[in-house]
């Protein structure tokens, strides 16, 4: 038994976002998208398991390379990821200005506004004020 106490509570769905260079990848999370990371374990220069929050979402990253012999090496994206966030225009303010590529420009549809960045290894980010499960429709 582990006496470790966990931080936050999450969800029973985890988005498992895999970079060929993690900690670049990390970075640009937490620079670009406003991620936080809560635990980081490295291994040989590579990230064997992250934990980044945004919010009361959390998604592990990891770096290609497998530490495991049973596991087998998954490949690294494209993943799409879509994020809540209560003020988008503020998120699309800070992407821009720590240098985020914007794959599709600000929208506003049935769902609210949202936005689109790339990362640099390919992944698609959407920011959006809508909140999944959360729409009462016809």
């Amino acid at each position: 038994m582990s006496d470790r106490v966990p931080l936050r509570r999450s969800g029973t769905v985890t988005p498992v976002v895999r970079y060929d260079d993690a900690a670049a990848g990390i970075r640009w999370l937490n620079e670009v998208a406003g991620f936080e990371t809560d635990l980081l374990v490295e291994r040989d220069g590579a990230v064997e398991h992250a934990e980044l929050w945004h919010g009361d979402g959390v998604i592990v990253v990891m770096s290609l390379v497998e530490f495991r012999p049973e596991k087998p090496v998954l490949p690294s994206g494209p993943a799409h990821i879509e994020i809540t966030v209560t003020d988008v225009r503020a998120a699309l303010e800070r992407a821009l200005a720590a240098g985020g590529e914007v794959a599709v420009p600000l929208v506003d549809s049935i769902v609210g506004l949202a936005f689109t960045l790339r990362d640099p290894e390919g992944n698609l980010w959407t920011f959006g004020s809508y909140r999944p499960g959360t729409f009462v429709g016809s």
